[in-house]
């Protein structure tokens, strides 16, 4: 490095610490951690760069130029690098799991483990390997653990889990759900989608504001049945079609569910508006609308959108079916859409 290069690189490191964390924040993370070998205050300043991102962006250059063979234990080696080296609290962490062996997965329990100790409050875990991986339920027990996200994962928690107690928003994608009792005093928003085992889980959130229920399976709403205070409710049924007919045909669980006269104790005195997309007009579909209009005193807007399919007399014989639904709010308006608009 000549002189000129050198006091280029002092110039740089004279800057207030919150300016070069700033800078940091804007490279890729191998060039981040390449800043380290500028000089100590450098080294210290990335090791204890309170956000780490380790996307698909961060694996990518190394997919492309490793075997799978080569490529896993380097992919392995370099997060246990940054990770296991890094001082002070990780505020945020992403992890896109790359195409691992099923035999790679304990080294993420660890760094989860790692993490989990470090008063993560952002967790965002993508699996992108076709195999699942089962995350482990103490990656959830951070004390200031706020927001989750999880995508293409085994979630699997022990009964009367305590954890997650500051979690304030999750959302769950493509997840398979073994069985779960959650507790989230402050959760203000959930979202679930394209998830399995749903009726495996139970979760207790007297705080839920937002609930986003998007064609999952096995859905009992009986378990989001203390959620008095919601304020925006975003439903999308799982339907499964005949092979003869294309009609629509539900667990018979789900329909007799929804006819049960005492299904809702409690009123929902918090919900304002609910957004309801791809609407066939089903018995079920009608018997939730019924269900949340007679539910909701508070409420004011429920926004419904139709099936792309629905002809225009079905969609005549819904809308005057649903106008005659009974409303606990004298606010409440129904809007009835056609496919495509958006609310």
């Amino acid at each position: 490095m000549d002189a000129a290069e050198m006091s280029a690189v002092d110039r740089l490191s004279n800057l207030p610490i919150n300016v070069i964390q700033n800078i940091i924040g804007c490279m890729p993370i191998r060039d981040a951690a390449r800043t380290s070998i500028l000089s100590s205050k450098w080294r210290y300043v990335w090791a204890e760069y309170p956000e780490l991102v380790l996307d698909k962006q961060f694996y990518t250059e190394m997919v492309r130029s490793k075997s799978p063979i080569l490529f896993q234990p380097e992919y392995v080696n370099i997060v246990n690098g940054i990770l296991f080296q890094h001082l002070g609290p990780i505020l945020k962490f992403v992890l896109d799991i790359p195409e691992l062996q099923s035999s790679r997965y304990s080294n993420i329990d660890q760094w989860l483990l790692f993490v989990s100790r470090k008063d993560v409050t952002k967790l965002t875990l993508h699996n992108r390997s076709p195999n699942r991986y089962k995350v482990p339920s103490y990656a959830f027990s951070g004390p200031k653990l706020a927001h989750l996200n999880v995508t293409a994962c085994i979630f699997s928690a022990p009964k009367g889990l305590d954890g997650c107690r500051k979690l304030t928003h999750l959302s769950l994608t493509s997840v398979t759900f073994e069985f779960s009792v959650l507790n989230f005093p402050q959760l203000f928003q959930l979202s679930l989608q394209s998830c399995s085992g749903i009726h495996l889980l139970s979760i207790s959130a007297p705080s839920l504001k937002g609930l986003i229920l998007l064609g999952n399976d096995g859905l009992d709403l009986s378990n989001y049945i203390t959620c008095k205070d919601l304020v925006l409710g975003y439903f999308y049924l799982f339907l499964v079609y005949t092979d003869e007919s294309n009609r629509i045909k539900f667990d018979e669980k789900t329909l007799q569910h929804l006819k049960e006269p005492g299904l809702m104790k409690e009123s929902l005195n918090g919900l304002k508006t609910v957004i309801i997309r791809n609407f066939k007009g089903s018995t079920a579909e009608l018997f939730l609308v019924k269900l949340l209009l007679a539910c909701s005193p508070s409420l004011e807007r429920m926004c419904i959108q139709e099936n792309q399919g629905l002809d225009p007399i079905e969609r005549l014989n819904i809308s005057k079916e649903l106008m005659q639904f009974s409303r606990a709010s004298p606010k409440a308006e129904m809007f009835f859409r056609p496919f495509g608009f958006d609310f």
